[in-house]
């Protein structure tokens, strides 16, 4: 629920807990547990457009990595990101992919007894959202924290590239 969630990561903006519960399916909640969502929500709320991407990055045993992407949404975004992982060396095994439904369009009367939010707020929170998860063997020889900041880096660059439009 909405309050579960909000208590769980009491420093996200409720109206993003709201829109994440309304704009995924059923699929992405019997996928993920509860504490795996909050922490997703965590990591999407640092979203912005000079930081338009997250990476959750853990290694469940020696020689395995799951990564975990959440991201604004791009056309061709899957594409980089798969090649992305597959350039750092993890063979990928599994996978999940969710992104945010279209948001519903808005009203065009204020309701009554609400302020309207500023219009900055409102578009950041319409934007479409991706969670895209991997997993796989990892085939890199250099210790899996090295592994995983340069994974975060080139995510960074190669993301940051679809925000700015190149």
């Amino acid at each position: 629920t909405v309050e579960a969630l909000v208590q769980a990561c009491p420093a996200v903006d409720p109206a993003l807990v709201e829109q994440h519960l309304a704009r995924l399916d059923e699929r992405y909640f019997e996928s993920f547990e509860p504490a795996q969502i909050a922490r997703h929500l965590e990591a999407l709320s640092r979203l912005t457009p000079e930081r338009p991407v997250e990476a959750l990055i853990d290694f469940p045993r020696e020689g395995e990595a799951e990564c975990t992407v959440l991201a604004f949404d791009y056309p061709g975004e899957f594409s980089l990101i798969a090649g992305v992982l597959a350039a750092m060396g993890l063979e990928i095994e599994a996978g999940d992919v969710f992104t945010y439904e279209r948001p519903a369009e808005p009203e065009t009367r204020p309701t009554p007894g609400l302020r309207p939010r500023p219009s900055g707020e409102t578009d950041a929170l319409r934007r479409r959202r991706i969670i895209d998860r991997f997993a796989g063997k990892l085939a890199a020889a250099e210790p899996v924290e090295a592994w995983a900041e340069e994974l975060r880096r080139r995510l960074h660059d190669a993301v940051s590239m679809l925000e700015d439009g190149d």
